[in-house]
């Protein structure tokens, strides 16, 4: 029998068949073996995670994921795998599918486009989740403070974020800036299933390095990736 005290956690991967920069991106070889493999090989060694599922609406992704282990019981509806869809939507349907809340505790999202990601800040963030019971997102240091960001409009012309401007501002003065990445994102099934996304409140971030958040979102991306890939090793 179950002991219902135990919190149960399911990881899901978002892997579209239907990408848009970069063709069955899920697919390609990565330093010698399909781009899914590394993010599902790292979810099944993770003993915080309970179960391994791939969210995708194509039967060749379904047929790979199975064959390294995850879990795919279903394709997603083909209006969950456009373009204009976020991941967070055929995630939230899986899990609902999946049995929701009556099943699981916590759920973690993983991007394969974040094959870099390690093993120890996969277990560190879903440690976290379960610690402070609350969504933990990854994030890295952009190296800037918000004075140094601007957005580039029309004819090339500057403009602060949030309209203040500060001018020659030395760095210690402001704190830097953290972007948030696809190494894994984990909350409270019940929590993640009310709002709707992993965003929700005020998340504790976990920082990864530049490396590890390395995020392949075209074939420039995923030539760079690859080759830290190789001069890491084994970077699980």
């Amino acid at each position: 029998m179950s002991n219902p005290s135990v919190k149960k956690t399911i990881a899901i991967i978002t892997a579209k068949g239907n990408s848009r920069r970069v063709v069955n991106k899920c697919l390609l070889s990565f330093n010698g073996k399909p781009l899914l493999h590394y993010t599902i090989v790292i979810a099944l060694k993770s003993q915080h995670i309970d179960e391994v599922f791939v969210s995708t609406e194509s039967e060749e992704i379904k047929e790979l994921a199975e064959a390294f282990g995850a879990k795919v019981p279903f394709l997603r509806r083909p209006e969950y795998s456009g373009h204009e869809v976020h991941s967070n939507i055929p995630l939230i349907d899986m899990l609902e599918k999946l049995g929701g809340a009556a099943q699981y505790d916590f759920c973690v999202k993983l991007l394969p486009t974040s094959p870099l990601r390690k093993l120890r800040s996969l277990n560190n963030i879903v440690e976290l989740s379960k610690l402070h019971q609350r969504n933990i997102l990854s994030v890295t240091d952009t190296g800037f403070t918000l004075p140094h960001l601007r957005t580039l409009s029309a004819g090339d012309i500057l403009t602060t974020l949030g309209g203040d401007k500060v001018y020659n501002f030395q760095n210690q003065d402001a704190p830097n800036v953290f972007g948030l990445v696809g190494v894994a994102q984990c909350a409270p099934v019940a929590e993640l299933l009310n709002k709707k996304t992993f965003q929700y409140g005020n998340p504790m971030g976990y920082v990864v390095d530049k490396y590890e958040a390395a995020e392949i979102d075209t074939m420039e991306d995923f030539s760079w990736a690859e080759m830290l890939a190789k001069n890491l090793g084994e970077w699980f």
